[in-house]
């Protein structure tokens, strides 16, 4: 085993995990986030991580009742104890739930790694330029999300139809977040992508972090697949580990974050 190196230490940050939403896509962030640092560390290294895992059930309720100063306090609470725990920087797993980012990233003095700006950059880098979103009914509505694209990364956003937006959002809640996955689900969203790709889409983004556990890029070939949730793991262990750094994020965030 290797010795214990202090200089290893220097620039490594603890993530701040706020999960639980839903459980079964906290539990794939964890994996990733795990894989990863282990790749970019080497050996046994993994990053350091605080998390703070909710009542998905609260969650659930907030999101379909739109009750949204509810649920930014609720998540607010939970951030600012992370933060008094020593995190260095704050993740939602939920991209939903950014719908409150704002109010977060208020009541806290260490940064929010938004989980659009991984995807932003890595769309693109791979020079794509027309994005299909794909999420719940609430993030299909988020105009602040989705200007997050077109604003830090010249991305134009394209959404579902209306039935579509609405069985996607079906999908989520009553399957994926219960942990079932149905072979028939999996077709449906392959040919919502099939139809986003005939109306123009260069690349498909999936914009809730339970997607990927029906869907995956090897699945649809045809354009490439954007994984928030992974993109959002893999950034948070290279910060973690000190092999990113915040000024190099983008030079398009709204925020600097260079003094984490």
């Amino acid at each position: 085993m290797e010795p214990f190196s202090s200089r290893f230490m220097e620039g490594r940050r603890i993530v701040g995990i706020l999960g639980g939403m839903s459980g079964e896509s906290t539990l794939t962030f964890l994996r990733d986030l795990y894989d990863e640092a282990r790749r970019l560390a080497g050996g046994t290294h993994l990053c350091e991580t605080l998390m703070y895992s909710v009542d998905f059930y609260n969650i659930e309720t907030f999101v379909h009742a739109e009750r949204w100063e509810e649920a930014a306090h609720y998540v607010v609470d939970k951030g600012r104890r992370l933060e008094a725990a020593g995190a260095d920087f704050l993740v939602i797993v939920c991209n939903t739930m950014h719908k409150v980012a704002p109010q977060l990233e208020a009541a806290v003095s260490i940064p929010l790694l938004h989980i659009a700006d991984p995807t932003g950059e890595a769309v693109a880098a791979a020079g794509a330029r027309r994005i299909a979103l794909m999420g719940t009914l609430n993030l299909m509505r988020d105009q602040e999300y989705q200007d997050r694209f077109r604003r830090y990364y010249d991305l134009d956003v394209l959404l579902p139809q209306h039935e579509e937006q609405v069985e996607i959002h079906r999908i989520l809640f009553e399957e994926l977040c219960r942990g079932v996955i149905l072979p028939e689900s999996k077709a449906i969203l392959l040919t919502i992508m099939d139809r986003l790709v005939s109306r123009g889409a260069e690349s498909i983004v999936l914009g809730c972090t339970e997607l990927e556990m029906l869907v995956k890029a090897k699945d649809y070939p045809r354009v490439p697949v954007f994984d928030t949730m992974a993109l959002l793991a893999r950034k948070s262990a290279a910060l973690s580990v000190g092999i990113d750094r915040w000024d190099r994020l983008t030079a398009r965030r709204p925020r600097e974050l260079t003094d984490v």
